[in-house]
């Protein structure tokens, strides 16, 4: 039996400091960077997060995050359970907010970056996991942008990644949206920081994650220039 997206928490990794932002995220933590005078980033990807099918989102947040989850409390205003887990003084990387994840009760885990908007059919990518029998599934885009280096290939319904040293013939990205068994996660190593990049990568090696091809492009808040691009594509004026 297909397990139901109500059952599959998001973990939403919103913990960075937004560097590429200068001046913008000094105050304000990018995961609430405003798009026009009432509305955030927040506020318009947990209602992605939400008509997605999602229920359940475990936010992981580092810089700032008291003003987040001042914000958005315990989701109850955008339809959805909202929880929390905090790096607190030693930042535990994108690997060990998955493993910090672990306390909650999940057979298979949703995993996203807070910064980007995806079009997408979570559903259907959980469908795809299940029927794969496989441990993890990525999304994949390929790549078309300079300014991204591929990071993976995808054959034969297989994705083969590697962020550190790529292959010269690789023409597809991470698209940021995974799903992850609980077993691999429980098999992580226990070291902080880890990077999700390093036992994805592994797990890829053994012929373990399914992929599928995103055909639409993301959408991403990262720096001031695909901020504007942003506000401009979802129909936001900044005051």
């Amino acid at each position: 039996m297909v397990e139901e997206l109500k059952q599959i928490p998001l973990l939403i990794l919103a913990g960075g400091k937004a560097t590429r932002l200068k001046g913008l995220s000094a105050d304000t933590p990018k995961y609430l960077m405003p798009l026009d005078g009432k509305t955030t980033f927040a506020d318009f990807h947990l209602k992605w997060a939400k008509e997605q099918g999602f229920t359940k989102v475990i936010l992981s947040l580092g810089h700032l995050a008291e003003k987040i989850q001042a914000h958005v409390q315990d989701g109850s205003r955008y339809g959805l359970n909202v929880s929390y887990i905090l790096d607190g003084d030693s930042p535990r990387g994108t690997g060990g907010a998955l493993t910090q994840a672990l306390a909650h009760n999940f057979e298979t885990l949703a995993v996203t970056y807070g910064d980007t908007i995806l079009e997408l059919n979570s559903r259907h990518l959980v469908q795809l996991l299940h029927k794969s029998g496989l441990q993890a599934l990525m999304t994949v885009f390929e790549n078309k942008v300079a300014d991204h280096r591929p990071n993976c290939d995808f054959k034969n319904s297989l994705v083969t990644y590697d962020k550190i040293n790529p292959a010269k013939d690789w023409r597809y990205i991470d698209y940021g949206f995974l799903l992850l068994k609980r077993q691999v996660i429980e098999s992580f190593a226990q070291k902080i920081p880890l990077d999700l990049a390093e036992p994805m990568s592994a797990l890829s090696r053994q012929n373990q994650v399914v992929g599928f091809e995103a055909k639409e492009r993301f959408w991403e808040i990262g720096t001031p220039e695909s901020l504007a691009e942003f506000r401009q594509q979802f129909g936001f004026h900044a005051t």
